[in-house]
């Protein structure tokens, strides 16, 4: 493995070539990419447009640039070896057209290996970690709404903010509430299913009222443990 065709890669799509140029040329969607993984191994498989060539590169803790992990032509499989275990490694992927475009980089997947040959993401960690800060700060439990129908009970961090004015009479007041909840589509919200202004959770505006259902109006903030939103 080496990283200065990484680096290479890298400053290519600095440059913009992963944009269109003026009509004249169109660059390849983002390919996507799931993975599998061994104790020093990791095999990305890459689906993405067809006849381009895909690049993998990866970053380890500490690193200071990204490094090439292989490439591919068309859809498949990439198998980067040689890496360590107990050490966090994001891989990224692009593809390039005949014509010298990159596509935007796939969603990143963070992978820890481990001696035993089990795997941990940084989200697994993260989740595991929300979760347990979660219950020891004092949770409530609440329910979320998708729009798309359905629900989940899942457990909150709920902070009463306060109400604020909605233009003075006769336009009345909006209670806002914010809520931190884990950023996970199995135990709390996932930032990826979120449909802000149309998703709501049921909770009451006021400690010791009832519950009601109340709109998710905006993304306060978010990491790959927590998602804290604003609800009205």
């Amino acid at each position: 493995m080496t990283i200065s065709a990484a680096v290479d890669i890298v400053a290519e799509i600095s440059d913009g070539l992963f944009e269109t140029d003026a009509g004249v040329a169109t660059a390849p969607t983002a390919p996507t990419v799931t993975s599998a993984t061994s104790i020093t191994t990791i095999t990305l498989t890459i689906d993405g447009d067809a006849s381009v060539t895909n690049y993998v590169v990866y970053k380890g803790t500490g690193d200071i640039g990204w490094q090439s992990g292989g490439s591919r032509s068309g859809d498949g499989d990439v198998t980067v070896t040689g890496l360590d275990y107990n050490i966090p490694y994001v891989f990224i992927v692009y593809s390039k057209t005949a014509g010298g475009y990159y596509s935007p980089p796939s969603i990143a997947i963070p992978i820890t290996l481990s001696e035993t040959g089990d795997t941990s993401t940084f989200e697994d960690t993260y989740v595991s970690e929300a979760a347990n800060s979660i219950a020891v700060l004092g949770y409530e439990d609440i329910t979320y709404l998708p729009r798309g129908g359905g629900s989940r009970a899942i457990k909150a961090l709920v902070d009463y903010e306060g109400v604020d004015s909605l233009g003075g009479a006769p336009h009345g007041k909006s209670y806002t509430i914010e809520v931190s909840v884990v950023n996970s589509a199995t135990v709390g919200i996932s930032s990826s299913e979120l449909d802000t202004g149309g998703d709501k959770v049921s909770l009451p505006k006021r400690i010791g009222e009832a519950a009601a259902e109340r709109r998710i109006t905006k993304i306060i903030s978010q990491d790959n443990g927590i998602l804290t939103l604003e609800v009205r």
